[in-house]
């Protein structure tokens, strides 16, 4: 029992090691098309020297998000489907889209967060960070909320 304990151990560690260390490749090819897929794997190393930890805790911090919007899905699936006639699996189908739609407000705020830590660490902090559209907001909303 122990050696198996031990073995998972040290597969999964270095495993959840190596996720992360190479987790920022798809958004350094996302950046420059052009580079391979060897250097976009080196590029994402380079970076997430030292971020790995983290990027760890941004996880963390949506697990409960994410936990709590699975909860509707979760208890419908334990409550079963009424009988609607003909239409069961269709209605039961539809159902459960509509209450996947938190599932994928929490995944998409996760893969934001994630997005925006990417481009934290290539900005080097919060203080070098350019906002692409700032001087358009700035402006548009001097503009709306600062009228003279």
């Amino acid at each position: 029992m122990t050696a198996i304990s031990l073995l998972v151990m040290f597969l999964i560690v270095p495993g959840v090691i190596a996720f992360y260390m190479f987790r920022q490749a798809f958004n350094v090819l996302a950046e420059d098309p052009s580079k391979s897929a060897v250097s976009c794997l080196a590029e994402s190393r380079r970076l997430m020297e030292g971020n790995k930890f983290r990027l760890f805790q941004l996880d963390m911090t949506y697990i409960p998000f994410i936990i709590f919007s699975s909860l509707p899905l979760v208890l419908f699936s334990y409550m079963g489907m009424p009988e609607v006639g003909n239409y069961t699996k269709l209605v039961a189908i539809f159902i459960t889209f509509i209450l996947k739609l938190p599932i994928y407000h929490a995944m998409g705020n996760l893969f934001f967060g994630e997005t925006v830590f990417y481009e934290l660490m290539v900005a080097k902090g919060f203080s070098n960070f350019i906002y692409k559209g700032e001087a358009v907001f700035r402006a548009g909303a001097r503009a709306k909320y600062f009228k003279k």
